[in-house]
């Protein structure tokens, strides 16, 4: 067997060694090309599955409030179950049920960002921009000249809490922990007791123990908060501005959708305010 010969066949083999390498990355990267468009598939099937939940119970529940029995008044904060949709549930609270961003007191809205910010938070200078932003600078009378420190600058109340990100010592950990305790769809100075997470309680009370007594008197007959926590700190609910919180069983993590809607307006009989399927926090379980 010549030298010649030999060196040939090793230049054969690398080559075919060279294929089979180039053929297994190509196969390896299809197969990951058809797990991400697997996945990006499912996940486009789940949220419109979860779109449709929402829009479902909507028209589910504006046909109850157009009957105007008893069920209505009893429906907020129960777990219900669509039967027309498989792995669908949804609980209606009244959005007086979060302490407003937009109407809390700063002493609450103090107590209930330094439950969950980050230590380097400066607590006082987020809630401080809070209520700069919702108050504004009084505009002079006619006839007076303009305040001190500068012209009036009017009252701009935040639309979003993400709005909050752009302070320093703002992070998207605290601030995800921050979002199932409050709402800026409401202006109410206190909070629903009889309808509020125990979060929201914790934080409302800043005591656990008292906190989870008003959570296991909830629905009971003889349930007064003013007997625990100061009378101004109590919210009851209007009736009009509700939270729907829509959850579907998906293959990993379930699918969530939160409507702020105003029902009785508009020609379906509510009036969305807000729908968020991106970064609704909540729990039913």
């Amino acid at each position: 067997m010549s030298e010649r010969w030999v060196r040939q066949h090793g230049v054969v083999l690398i080559v075919v060694l060279w294929i089979v390498a180039l053929l297994t990355l190509l196969l390896v990267a299809f197969s990951t090309s058809v797990r991400v468009d697997k996945n990006i598939a499912s996940e486009i099937v789940y949220r419109a599955k979860t779109r449709a939940a929402a829009e479902a119970a909507l028209h589910y529940l504006v046909a109850l409030q157009r009957i105007g029995d008893e069920t209505w008044s009893g429906l907020p904060g129960q777990v219900l179950i669509l039967p027309f949709s498989e792995g669908a549930r949804f609980r209606l609270l009244p959005e007086e049920a979060f302490i407003s961003l937009v109407g809390a007191p700063d002493t609450l809205l103090n107590q209930v960002i330094s439950r969950v910010a980050d230590d380097d938070t400066d607590v006082e200078q987020v809630v401080a921009h809070i209520i700069e932003r919702r108050e504004g600078t009084v505009a002079p009378k006619e006839g007076e000249a303009a305040p001190a420190e500068g012209p009036a600058v009017p009252a701009a109340p935040l639309l979003s809490i993400d709005e909050l990100m752009l302070l320093p010592g703002v992070s998207r950990n605290w601030l995800d922990r921050l979002a199932p305790l409050v709402t800026v769809d409401g202006t109410q100075p206190g909070v629903d007791v009889a309808h509020a997470s125990l979060s929201v309680l914790q934080a409302l009370t800043g005591d656990d123990g008292k906190a989870a007594e008003l959570y296991g008197k909830q629905g009971a007959a003889d349930f007064n908060p003013a007997d625990t926590i100061d009378p101004a700190l109590i919210s009851t609910p209007e009736g009009s501005l509700f939270r729907l919180q829509v959850e579907v069983q998906a293959a990993g993590k379930p699918q969530q959708v939160e409507v702020t809607v105003m029902f009785g307006d508009g020609p379906d009989g509510y009036r969305i305010v807000r729908w968020n399927e991106y970064t609704a926090r909540f729990n039913l379980d």
